[in-house]
């Protein structure tokens, strides 16, 4: 959107400087750039004086707009002159004449009578400058000259600036070097017109019909010149404001004009460091509740302007606080907000926090829908602590999974004990690291039987840590951690291929009736492409039918599932394992989903079977639904967590297909389940 804007712009920019161009060049062949002077106006002229020296004898007559000077030569034993003096500087002020420096021509329209046919004039354009003139030396100006001649009829010269020159004589006289020895037009006080070393005896009438220079405001060579330099200047502002609009483009959003991620970080980058030394600081770390289903339910053209009207409302609360101008708001990614405030305390971060909120316990009204929404909002403070950025944001992040955690639709400030969790996990997470790295970890197996005659034909697969820092800390709470930092994958890696040796060298090498072996994968294999494919290399490397490998989700990781879900479970079918539903119906699967999941088995959750009461059967109308609905889509039903011989008798009752628990067998180390397996036979 902005390149699109930029290269319209650009493009009236070029358009509009080429049509000013061509203009330019035909107004100046037209002479729209032409200039004359009248150096006879009386705006311009200061006074008129006639002057003669040796044998002449002048007057001055000034009739009709001519100016007259009529010299009478007697004798010429001596150098004579009769001189015509222009006038353009107040005897009081000498130094203050006209400046003719831009002018190009002079024209001279004049006529003489003399004894002669053709008489000699010298047109001297004096020039005043305190770099050789002298106040009281008359002849110190500079004397700017050329000569010409002129006949008895009307005569019309143009005389170019560029052929006068500078009288030699001056040059000598003056004492005057080559730095001023150029043509001076700048400051001219006086200009002459001289019938000069007349040698015939008679009347000599110079008579000045119009006087004018002229010129261009620039000469054509000049205005290409020019052009061409203001092509340069604004290709070159061009080039900057491209550069600063692919900046911007770079650092904003494009859906809510916030700053985006690579935004942000520039900024953090140049101003975070002395801003957080010298100031309080508050970031805010949100995201939507339950985004997900809101694009799934509304569409993504909704869920864009859900967004976007959730920044302004963020955005007029700013406003409203006076927060706004000490603020920056970012979209990192999705719907995932940060926003930096600085100067806000504790208690003001909290008012912020609670308003928006209130704010958004509304629906917004979004292309024509009335769209419910909630905010799980995180809070970090920080006043004037040595902390990075990274660091600040990541307890914000924090409180707001906490946040999350706690219900949503709610602002959770970051504290103690927050940070004394996160520093648990951290720690935990270091730890199951090492048990990787020094193969701490072992397995149990649980037995699952059939329902009508208890024997033992699948197992189910569980983790346990043997590592001294990892004493008492069982697989609910280490498993969660280790899919927040990312070793989840591993750990399930580790599981597989630990079970498929077991498998191999126990049951395949022996030619042993193996059971069903159930392994449990975390909710994050949905979402990585390289797992169907690392499990089958290693059902190919330990030679593992698949029909032996059951891989158990919880349906709570359904939740989120997307394409990329269900491709990676239709994959796994492919392979040739059986997918189970573990803990269903604690999740938010409709029965009619199910058709959705290429699922083989339910696995009822413990909570359910523990409401098995025969005093009271209302208790029992989960139990009975999830079985009847699974047979009616030809699902398998495991009941788990049988605690007593009443819930594993309705389970037969109600024909589940398998159940497990402590009441039948706990988890057994694997040779202790050989030997279970063998006594069951």
């Amino acid at each position: 959107m902005i390149t699109s804007a930029f290269r319209d712009f650009r493009s009236r920019a070029i358009l509009a400087f080429i049509t000013c161009s061509i203009l330019a060049l035909i107004g100046h062949r037209v002479g729209l750039m032409d200039v004359s002077l009248d150096l006879l106006s009386p705006t311009t002229l200061v006074g008129i004086e006639n002057y003669d020296e040796g044998g002449m004898q002048s007057s001055l007559d000034l009739n009709n707009h001519l100016i007259t000077v009529a010299c009478r030569l007697s004798q010429t034993k001596t150098y004579s002159i009769c001189d015509l003096k222009l006038k353009y500087s107040h005897d009081e002020k000498i130094s203050q004449g006209i400046n003719l420096s831009d002018y190009q021509s002079i024209e001279i329209v004049a006529s003489i009578k003399s004894p002669v046919e053709r008489a000699n004039i010298k047109l001297h354009l004096r020039n005043n400058n305190p770099a050789y003139s002298v106040e009281d030396i008359a002849v110190s100006d500079k004397f700017n000259t050329i000569e010409f001649e002129i006949r008895d009829e009307i005569t019309t010269l143009n005389v170019p600036t560029k052929a006068l020159f500078v009288a030699q004589w001056w040059k000598k006289e003056r004492n005057i070097g080559y730095e001023q020895s150029h043509v001076d037009l700048s400051n001219i006080v006086l200009i002459e017109l001289i019938i000069d070393d007349a040698k015939v005896p008679g009347d000599y009438v110079l008579t000045l019909h119009s006087f004018h220079i002229s010129g261009e405001i620039i000469s054509e060579p000049d205005l290409l010149m020019m052009i061409l330099f203001l092509l340069f200047v604004t290709i070159v502002l061009l080039t900057i404001r491209q550069k600063n609009s692919l900046k911007i483009m770079s650092t904003t959003d494009s859906l809510t004009g916030l700053l985006n991620r690579r935004g942000l970080i520039l900024k953090v980058d140049k101003e975070f460091k002395s801003t957080v030394a010298n100031h309080s600081m508050s970031l805010f770390y949100f995201d939507v509740d339950d985004f997900k289903k809101i694009n799934d339910t509304y569409g993504h053209v909704v869920g864009d302007e859900l967004l976007a009207a959730i920044c302004l409302k963020v955005s007029e609360l700013l406003t409203e606080m006076n927060l706004k101008v000490h603020s920056s708001f970012a979209r990192l990614a999705g719907d995932e907000f940060v926003l930096m405030i600085t100067d806000c305390d504790n208690q003001k971060a909290v008012e912020f926090s609670r308003r928006i909120i209130a704010v958004l316990v509304d629906p917004l009204a979004v292309s024509g829908c009335e769209v419910k929404v909630g905010i799980s909002l995180g809070v970090a403070y920080s006043n004037g602590e040595k902390i990075t950025f990274q660091e600040l944001m990541s307890r914000a992040d924090s409180a707001m999974y906490c946040a999350k955690k706690q219900g949503k639709g709610q602002f959770k400030l970051f504290d103690d004990s927050l940070a004394s969790a996160i520093y648990f996990k951290k720690n935990l997470a270091e730890n199951l690291k090492n048990a990787l790295l020094e193969d701490d970890f072992t397995l149990r197996f649980m037995p699952i039987f059939t329902c009508s005659d208890l024997k033992p034909t699948r197992v189910e697969v569980l983790i346990r840590c043997k590592s001294a820092a990892m004493h008492g800390i069982t697989p609910d709470i280490f498993i969660p951690i280790a899919e927040d930092f990312g070793i989840i994958e591993s750990i399930d890696l580790w599981v597989i291929e630990t079970t498929f040796n077991t498998i191999n060298t126990y049951f395949i090498a022996d030619n042993r009736t193996a059971p069903v072996f159930c392994i449990n994968i975390s909710a994050i294999e949905l979402t990585n492409n390289n797992f169907p494919k690392q499990l089958k290399t290693l059902i190919e490397k330990h030679g593992i039918p698949p029909s032996l490998i059951e891989l158990e989700i919880t349906e709570t990781s359904l939740i989120e599932a997307d394409e990329t879900s269900f491709r990676i479970l239709n994959e796994l079918k492919i392979i040739g394992v059986s997918l189970a539903l573990d803990d269903f119906g604690t999740g938010y699967t409709a029965f009619n989903q199910l058709l959705n999941y290429p699922v083989d088995c339910l696995k009822i959750d413990r909570t359910f079977v523990a409401d098995i009461d025969a005093n009271n059967p209302s208790k029992m109308t989960m139990v009975n639904a999830i079985v009847s609905i699974a047979k009616s889509y030809n699902l398998v039903t495991i009941g788990e967590g049988i605690e007593t011989q009443e819930q594993l008798d309705y389970l037969r009752t109600i024909s589940c297909d398998y159940v497990q628990g402590f009441y039948l067998s706990k988890p057994l180390l694997f040779n202790d389940l050989v030997v279970f397996l063998n006594k069951k036979k």
